[in-house]
């Protein structure tokens, strides 16, 4: 039986090999029973494109960029990360809308549209 290795920190695989068989519990369950090291998994991992390395998530591989400096762990984006960057991303959209807003101001409800956009910007 074939078990991945992954690093404990980073959970970054790091390679695979043979389980070995657990000779008194295999005698006790009448069948094969193999030993799983820690850091290591029955789930196969995809096949990793040139630049890439796949980190192990829950019980799923995930492929992510390679770091270019090898001191460098690869990082996988948390929900929180992600929920600022759409957060920043919204800023910044509601920062061109108030720059294009601004130049075009011809009634009120343009005023209005321009500090709506700067709430999103405040908060």
């Amino acid at each position: 039986m074939k078990i991945y290795h992954y690093d404990p920190n980073t959970k970054e695989y790091l390679g695979s090999s043979d389980a070995k068989l657990d000779l008194l519990e295999s005698a006790k369950q009448q069948g094969p029973i193999y030993l799983i090291p820690a850091n290591a998994t029955t789930i196969v991992p995809p096949p990793i494109p040139e630049g890439k390395t796949v980190l192990l998530d829950n019980k799923t591989w995930i492929e992510v960029d390679k770091p270019s400096d090898p001191g460098i762990e690869p990082h996988v984006e948390t929900e929180e990360e992600k929920a600022e960057k759409e957060k920043q991303t919204a800023r910044l959209k509601a920062i061109e809308d108030i720059e294009k807003s601004v130049d075009k101001i011809e009634k009120f409800s343009d005023i209005q549209e321009v500090v709506k956009n700067l709430l999103i910007v405040l908060k």
